[in-house]
Formats: structure tokens, C-alpha cells, sequence
């Protein structure tokens, strides 16, 4: 996945957006009640309003998602990515071969920084 920071900034847009489609819907509708509007016309306009709003909340979401999936596999693709694998990979298959717990922290280990990296961005520090 992504660093908490840039989850937490997708999260802020997708809130701002949320809030100021809201607010649109807010206006509206308190235009639409001062205007002299035949009422099947109010009704059309409300139901594109709110189809407009859904397509909007779900092109948010699908770009969010897509940013997301592609930072992941951007650091998966990435040589440190590459290298953090082949560690946890090298480590796994040893202690399949050699368990005891030395090899078991050491694989644990060298997974934990893969996943890590892969899900944030950064490695943790030993």
C-alpha cells in the first residue's frame, strides 16, 4: 500500500471532495428553492445533480486506488525492492532447509523489511 502520510493526504482530497460535492448539493438545492422552476424540471435537475456527484466520488476513488497500485508497484519494480525480495526469498528457503530460531528472526526479519518497503517506501532501520 502506500506511507500513512500519503494515505492520510488521498484521504484529505477524497474528504474535501465529499465536502465540497456536498456543499454543491447544499446550493442546489436552496437555489432551486428560491427559483420559480416547474417541479419536473427541480427533479431532473437533482437526479443529474446526484448522478454527477456518484461519477465523481467513484472517478476519485478509482484515481486514489490507481496512485496507490501504481507507487506499490513502482518500489516492487525498483532495484531495493528487487534486492529486499531476493533477501526475504534466501532467508525463507534457508530456513526451510535449517529451521531453528536464528534462521527463523533472520527471515522474519528480512520479510518484515520487504513488506515494509513495498507498503511505505522506507526500510526500517536495524
Amino acid at each position: 500500500m502506500m506511507s500513512d502520510k500519503k494515505t492520510g493526504r488521498y484521504l484529505l482530497l477524497l474528504l474535501i471532495a465529499v465536502a465540497v460535492i456536498g456543499l454543491g448539493a447544499l446550493l442546489l438545492n436552496r437555489w432551486l428553492a428560491r427559483q420559480p422552476v416547474e417541479a419536473a424540471d427541480a427533479t431532473r435537475l437533482a437526479e443529474q445533480f446526484e448522478l454527477n456527484t456518484q461519477s465523481m466520488q467513484e472517478q476519485l476513488a478509482q484515481s486514489v486506488a490507481s496512485k496507490a497500485t501504481s507507487e506499490t508497484q513502482a518500489r516492487l519494480d525498483s532495484p531495493l525492492g528487487q534486492a529486499l525480495f531476493r533477501k526475504c526469498a534466501e532467508w525463507t528457503d534457508f530456513y526451510e532447509n535449517h529451521p531453528d530460531e536464528t534462521t527463523r528472526t533472520h527471515r522474519d526479519q528480512s520479510c518484515s523489511e520487504f513488506r515494509e518497503y513495498v507498503n511505505s517506501g522506507t526500510v526500517p532501520e536495524k
